[in-house]
């Protein structure tokens, strides 16, 4: 990334930015394609791969924060991988979130194995209950992400060698 590029970004944009050159790399591609280049990459770029994975589908819509949350907790490694990301980003109030997202999979006894994963975009549709548990979260998600994206991007510029490379 330029320097001027990288200087020029709001913190709330610079994640996004750094994580933008990962899409082609992973679009389209099978999950043992999507893992080796996961293990290759530095602690930071860890945390911020799996954020935005998650975060550049479940911000679209209320239907996409269901459904992405539920394939990524059907995956529990994925699931870790994303919370220990908010962690090294000290973004404690989506941590929060997260926590009680969990908390309504496991009562609503939701599958822990990607094999055995059933969900849809319209089950929220179909069971109010949920539809409301998960409009809440989602209006929280809502709420709490510009703050989240400002410390990932204030944790970058703080150590812009973890996640990119600067040039002239």
């Amino acid at each position: 990334m330029k320097r001027h590029f990288f200087d020029s970004l709001e913190d709330e944009a610079l994640g996004g930015a750094c994580f933008e050159p990962y899409i082609p790399l992973i679009r389209g591609r099978d999950t043992k394609v999507k893992e080796e280049l996961y293990q290759k990459l530095t602690t930071g770029q860890k945390a911020l791969f799996m954020f935005y994975a998650y975060f550049n589908h479940a911000k679209n819509s209320i239907e996409e924060f269901y459904w992405w949350g539920a394939y990524y907790y059907a995956q529990p490694r994925a699931w870790k991988a994303i919370k220990n990301g908010l962690e090294y980003f000290g973004a404690n109030e989506m941590m929060c979130l997260f926590v009680k997202l969990e908390q309504l999979f496991e009562a609503g006894n939701f599958s822990r194995s990607i094999e055995d994963f059933n969900v849809s975009y319209n089950d929220i549709e179909k069971d109010p209950e949920l539809m409301e548990s998960i409009a809440l979260l989602n209006i929280d998600f809502t709420e709490i992400s510009p703050k989240t994206l400002k410390d990932i991007g204030e944790k970058i510029r703080s150590n812009p060698s973890e996640y990119i490379q600067i040039v002239d």
